[in-house]
C-alpha cells in the first residue's frame, strides 16, 4: 500500500525558480494531490550567489509554503513536525550517490519517504545502480511496483522510494545563471499559477 502523504517537501536553492521545477511539482502533485507543498530552500548555498533568490516567484505560487533554513535537512523536518511516514522529500538524481553522507542519513531513512527525479546526466537513474548503493548504505529495497515510468520500493523501516525514471525537464538554475536558458517570464509563470489553481 503506497503511503497516504500529507507533506511534499522539495529541497533545492530554487536560484532562480524556473519551469523544470514546476514540472516536477506538477507530476508528484499529480499522484499525491491533497498533498502540502513545502520548498525548503537552503539560504546560502556555498556554491551559488545569494542575490540570485526569487521569494516573489516561489511566494506567488498557490499551496506552496516557503521555509528557508541554513542547516541540515534533518533538523528541517523535526523543527517543522515533518520527520514521520507521511512525508515525502524530492530531489534530483544527482543527488542520489552522496544520499549517504547527508547529516543524520540513518535517521532519514527511517522516518520519511524520497522521491527521486531523474536529471539528464552522468548521474541519472538508468546509470546508477540505486539498489546496489542502497544496499551498501544498510537500506534494503524491496521491490513494490515497476513500470516503464516508475520504480518504487519499500525499504526495511517501512519508507517508500520512488524512482521516476521519466526525463521530465534538461532546465537547470545553472544554465539559467550562466545565461544558457531563459528564466520564466512573468507571463509562463502566471499560466502556471492559473494551472495550479484550478
Amino acid at each position: 500500500m503506497i503511503p497516504n502523504i500529507k507533506s511534499i517537501v522539495f529541497g533545492g536553492s530554487f536560484r532562480p525558480l524556473h519551469e523544470g521545477h514546476l514540472k516536477c511539482i506538477d507530476r508528484v502533485k499529480s499522484h499525491f494531490a491533497e498533498s502540502d507543498v513545502i520548498l525548503q530552500r537552503i539560504q546560502h548555498p556555498y556554491y551559488k550567489d545569494s542575490s540570485t533568490a526569487d521569494n516573489e516567484k516561489v511566494l506567488s505560487l498557490p499551496f506552496i509554503h516557503l521555509d528557508d533554513h541554513e542547516g541540515a535537512l534533518y533538523y528541517f523536518l523535526e523543527k517543522n513536525n515533518l520527520l514521520n511516514e507521511t512525508t515525502l522529500y524530492c530531489c534530483g538524481s544527482d543527488h542520489y550517490k552522496s544520499l549517504q553522507k547527508w547529516k543524520n542519513f540513518a535517521g532519514l531513512v527511517t522516518h520519511i519517504n524520497f522521491y527521486f527525479f531523474n536529471r539528464p546526466s552522468d548521474l541519472n537513474l538508468e546509470k546508477l545502480d540505486c539498489i546496489g548503493l542502497a544496499h551498501s548504505w544498510g537500506v534494503e529495497l524491496s521491490e513494490i511496483q515497476k513500470t516503464n515510468e516508475y520504480r518504487i520500493y519499500k525499504n526495511q523501516y517501512g519508507c517508500y522510494w520512488f524512482f521516476d525514471m521519466v526525463h521530465i525537464s534538461p532546465l537547470s538554475s545553472t544554465l539559467i545563471r550562466n545565461g544558457e536558458e531563459q528564466e520564466l517570464s512573468p507571463n509562463e509563470l502566471k499560466k502556471w499559477i492559473e494551472h495550479f489553481s484550478n
